[in-house]
Order: structure tokens, then C-alpha cells, then sequence
């Protein structure tokens, strides 16, 4: 049911490709009309409009392909009856969410490009007055056009030596204990972050949360040498890593113990039908090939004690059925 008179007859005529496409050719500006190819231009369905979108009819969405190389451009349009002091954030908001969308449901490895536009329809006929750069909605917009919307500022540690991150006074534990925590042996790593912590002090709660990471995340050729080095360095550290090497201990018994547990079971389920239908496949290949072969056998052992007791290759061939060649092959077993 159509709520609001205004938004329906907007999205009942935009819903119209061909007045859609009109509209578009007398709106968009003109260096982005002559990127676009209009003929593409086609209405989204509400899969690509987020829920709390689609309760409202104001907002359309369209797609279409740019001319040269076919990337997708999609444009939100928003009806207004009054103007909006954030309405930049908003349109973000829809424009990321359609990203999001086109990400999902075409399985791209690219983002598109989202166009907004705001139909405006003052009730009072007074111009739009609120701003429609996000820059702009900014209490600083000068230093918003500096640090907003700029390249994402990595901190890659691989890439910084460890000299440069010792000198970064509190951060140097947290950064030197992250760089090394899979490379590092937890002997030498202890002996580089000991100095740093006498250094700058941590609270009770974060010192454990540093231990802990480290005796849990880290590797250890030999626990004694960490504890006495710990020890010799920094008593008061020293109880603390032998009470968490035994926790860790102690849970890593546990937690094996289920794993095994938990694979047995699957074992069992799972192998416990193929065994039977192995076991009675192998019994009747066995069988199969091991019934002639033991009745030949058998007969082999007879012939060898035939001999044994001195009977002549007449008389065991004449028993057996073999023939003299294999009589003298089997020969007597002394």
C-alpha cells in the first residue's frame, strides 16, 4: 500500500524504463551522460535495495553499463519533500550498500560505480540549502578533504625494521611481540621484549594479556630456559609464565584428549560399515583364490612326506595325482 502520494507517483513513473531513460539524458551531467550507455539502463529489483530501504518508495535504483570497457554503474535516486542537512551521508550509506549488493550477488572482484541523485520537491518552492558534498557536512571540511575518503594508512610490520619499532615507546611491545609471535623462538623473543616492558610498565591486566598471547600463540624449544630467563630478568613475571605454561599444558591435554575422543567416534561411525563390507569382501576374494591354492598345497605337503618315509615317485604319484617333475621338485623335507 502506497503510504505517501508524492513517492508513488515518483517510483510509478521512474519504474518506467523509457521515462527513466529521459530522465537520466536531462539530469546527469553531461560528462558522465557521454560514459554512460543509456540503452543498458535497467530498474533493480528490491534485492538490491537494503530492508530498511525498501519500506520506503522513494528510492530507486537503476543499472547500466559505461560505454567503454562495460564496467557497471548504478544510480540511487532519492525523493525529497524536504531538504536534509545530511542527506550526503544518507546517499553514502545507499551508495555502499548497493556496492555491498553488487559484490554479493555478481560474485565481482571490483567495486562499481554508484551515482546519487536527490529529486527534490520543496513544499514551500524555496532552493535546496543544506549541503551535498559529504565534504561539506564535516566540522572541518578542509581537513575532511584531507584525511576522509584518502588511501587506507597501512602499518605493514614485516616491513619495519625492529630497530624503528623499539623506538616507538609504549606501542614497541605490542608491535614487536605481533611482528615475531610465528617466526621467533619465545627464548630470544623474551629476551628482546623484557628490556621493553621494564621500560614501559603495562597494568596488571594487560602485563597477563602479553603473557598469555605470547605462551599461547608462540613456540618454545625449551620451557626451563624461558622460565629462568624470565626469572633472572623479571621475577615477579616468572610465576606467572610457569602458571600459564601449566594452564596452557593442561588445557592442550584437554583439548587433545576430546580431539581424540571426537575422532575416534567419527572413525568408528564412519569406518565401522566400510570395515564389514571390507572384511567380506577380502573373506571371499580369499576364498575365492585361497580354496584352490590350499587343497594344492595340501597335496604338495603329502608328497613331501611320501618321500619322507621313503615311498617310491611311483607310488606318490599314483596317490597324488602330480606328476614326477614336481614329485622331484618338492623333494623330502629333512
Amino acid at each position: 500500500m502506497i503510504s505517501q502520494p508524492h513517492d508513488g507517483i515518483f517510483k510509478a513513473l521512474l519504474s518506467d524504463i523509457t521515462i527513466a531513460r529521459d530522465f537520466m539524458a536531462a539530469h546527469l551531467p553531461p560528462a558522465v551522460l557521454e560514459r554512460c550507455a543509456l540503452s543498458t539502463l535497467r530498474l533493480e529489483n528490491s534485492a538490491f535495495i537494503e530492508d530498511k530501504i525498501q519500506q520506503r518508495f522513494s528510492d530507486i535504483v537503476y543499472s547500466l553499463r559505461s560505454k567503454v570497457g562495460g564496467a557497471y554503474i548504478y544510480i540511487v535516486i532519492e525523493h525529497q519533500n524536504q531538504a536534509q542537512r545530511m542527506m550526503p551521508l544518507r546517499m553514502l550509506r545507499y551508495q555502499l550498500g548497493v556496492m555491498q549488493k553488487h559484490l554479493d550477488q555478481k560474485r565481482s572482484k571490483r567495486l562499481p560505480i554508484v551515482i546519487s541523485m536527490v529529486f527534490y520537491q520543496g513544499s514551500k518552492h524555496r532552493p535546496y540549502a543544506h549541503p551535498l558534498n559529504i565534504m561539506d557536512c564535516f566540522e572541518q571540511p578542509a581537513l575532511a578533504r584531507e584525511m576522509f575518503l584518502g588511501p587506507i594508512q597501512l602499518i605493514d610490520l614485516n616491513l619495519i625494521p625492529d630497530e624503528k619499532l623499539r623506538t616507538h615507546q609504549n606501542a614497541a611491545v605490542l608491535e614487536i611481540i605481533m611482528k615475531h609471535i610465528r617466526t621467533k623462538d619465545l627464548v630470544p623473543l623474551f629476551q628482546e621484549v623484557l628490556p621493553l616492558l621494564a621500560k614501559y610498565p603495562l597494568s596488571i591486566d594487560r602485563e597477563r594479556a602479553v603473557l598469555h598471547y605470547l605462551m599461547e600463540k608462540g613456540k618454545c624449544s625449551d620451557y626451563e630456559q624461558l622460565i629462568a630467563l624470565v626469572d633472572g630478568h623479571a621475577p615477579h613475571y616468572g610465576e606467572q609464565v610457569m602458571t600459564l605454561g601449566q594452564k596452557l599444558r593442561k588445557e592442550g591435554f584437554q583439548e587433545g584428549m576430546q580431539q581424540a575422543r571426537t575422532l575416534g567416534q567419527q572413525l568408528r561411525a564412519e569406518g565401522f560399515q566400510e570395515g564389514i563390507e571390507q572384511a567380506k569382501t577380502l573373506g571371499q576374494q580369499l576364498r575365492a583364490e585361497g580354496f584352490q591354492e590350499g587343497i594344492e598345497q595340501g597335496i604338495r605337503n603329502a608328497a613331501a612326506k611320501m618321500l619322507n618315509i621313503g615311498l617310491s615317485t611311483e607310488q606318490i604319484q599314483a596317490t597324488t595325482g602330480l606328476g614326477p617333475e614336481e614329485i622331484a621338485r618338492i623333494g623330502p623335507k629333512l
